[in-house]
């Protein structure tokens, strides 16, 4: 009997493997372990974990069986070609990817909406596009927790939202995963005078249904470049303070109840809103960092254990001649707190001058206020434009991809060649501290 199924093709078989035993080859489509049919790496790696089993491949056009055997804990030894991504169904009126201007690289304007990926990387999707299939899958496979999009209960509004008048009721889709025991962490992007309001209330008591299943809510606000084209609104800090004291007043709720909190306010809404940061108690154990909830207190409680390790004893710092002029990027959102820092540094050491640069991001518009959203032609011409020039830059690592590039493709080896000054990727505080005082800093 020939399987349908697409399966998946081999890369590469290590000499001497179980695979290369059970006689696989480069190129082979595995398409079954055992009967079940393999549509992807998740399917190959859950039934092929066992110490033995049957591999049905198609070589050349031909279906053929070979057996593997190995010791516990030796992997078969062969990999295989990523498979497509599955693809968004939906067209969001917020979608940031429809947001984007002409002319990036291609792979930035893929829209994927794969179980997978949510499950592997915490990516977010909206199920708009699950089969009963992948429902079962998702169960069979312990594929849990996963990372959702609700946006809105009311099936109309959610519809609207994602632009897709076929999507199924996420709170039916919800039920399903709460009875196959599949966890999930949840979000809502609340765009002004659509999902906020007595709709938000009823969404986030919608959710709260779930007990259990339902690890946590983030509440983020609609983020707009300026490609925007479906006549959506920013929020104002009135808005966003409305929003803040509403959360904040279900999330006690529960906090109180249950003794956890699972609601959370992004950061976001509470810069804008002019309301104080809550106490790291709030985070409980940042389930929802990714989304942007709890960075800057994260920021914080990390400078502040760097404070205490003692900023003299971290090295010889004291330099000959005059200080080091230090260009310190960063988004408009954590300027304030950065540039603390920044001042506290500079005190202890005293062998660096540090000009915190907020950058205005031009690049998608002054609204995107994010650090991760910055590109690099917006950075070389916000220190271009510095009054005094810089001995170095350093900039977020945030801002690069797994390859190295900015949203506009720049490597950091190209942004020194642009601005003619060098620069230097940090991912803390710490790190930025210990480059400083540990004498990285020197001219070669």
């Amino acid at each position: 009997m020939t399987l349908s199924c697409r399966g998946i093709i081999v890369k590469n078989v290590a000499p001497d493997s179980p695979a290369s035993r059970a006689g696989l080859r480069k190129n082979d489509r595995i398409v079954a372990v055992d009967g079940h049919m393999i549509e992807n790496d998740m399917d190959f790696g859950f039934y092929s974990s066992t110490d033995q089993g049957d591999i049905t491949f198609v070589r050349k056009g031909k279906q053929f069986t070979c057996s593997f055997f190995r010791e516990p804990g030796v992997f078969l030894g062969l990999d295989c070609y990523p498979q497509p991504l599955k693809r968004c169904p939906n067209k969001c009126l917020f979608c940031f990817i429809d947001q984007l201007p002409s002319g990036l690289r291609k792979s930035l304007y893929v829209k994927d909406e794969d179980y997978i990926h949510s499950f592997i990387h915490g990516n977010y999707i909206t199920c708009a596009g699950l089969r009963d299939r992948d429902v079962k899958k998702i169960s069979r496979l312990g594929l849990s927790p996963l990372y959702i999009s609700v946006h809105a209960t009311d099936p109309a509004v959610r519809n609207r939202l994602l632009g897709n008048r076929k999507a199924p009721d996420i709170r039916t889709q919800l039920r399903i995963f709460e009875e196959e025991g599949v966890a999930f962490h949840t979000q809502i992007v609340v765009c002004p005078g659509i999902n906020d309001g007595s709709v938000l209330t009823k969404t986030i008591a919608d959710l709260m249904e779930f007990d259990e299943s339902l690890l946590s809510i983030a509440v983020v606000p609609v983020g707009l470049t300026k490609y925007h084209k479906n006549n959506l609104t920013l929020f104002t800090p009135q808005k966003a303070r409305r929003v803040c004291e509403g959360i904040k007043e279900i999330s006690d709720y529960h906090r109180a109840h249950e003794g956890f909190r699972r609601i959370f306010c992004a950061d976001e809404f509470f810069l804008l809103g002019g309301v104080p940061l809550p106490k790291r108690s709030y985070y409980e154990d940042y389930p929802q960092i990714e989304n942007g909830i709890g960075l800057v207190n994260q920021l914080l409680e990390e400078w502040g254990r760097v404070k205490k390790t003692g900023l003299n004893s971290r090295g010889s710092h004291k330099k000959n001649g005059s200080p080091k002029r230090i260009a310190l990027i960063t988004s408009l959102l954590a300027a304030p707190f950065l540039q603390d820092i920044a001042g506290t540094i500079e005190q202890a050491i005293g062998s660096v001058l540090l000009d915190v640069v907020p950058v205005v991001n031009n690049f998608f518009g002054s609204s995107v206020t994010v650090a991760g959203l910055l590109s690099a032609s917006d950075i070389i011409r916000a220190v271009k434009n510095m009054d005094s020039p810089v001995d170095y830059i350093i900039v977020p690592d945030i801002i690069f991809n797994t390859e190295g590039y900015t949203l506009d493709s720049y490597s950091l080896q190209r942004m020194e060649r642009t601005a003619g000054v060098p620069f230097k990727s940090v991912d803390s505080v710490t790190e930025l501290v210990e480059w400083i005082t540990l004498s990285r800093y020197e001219k070669k």
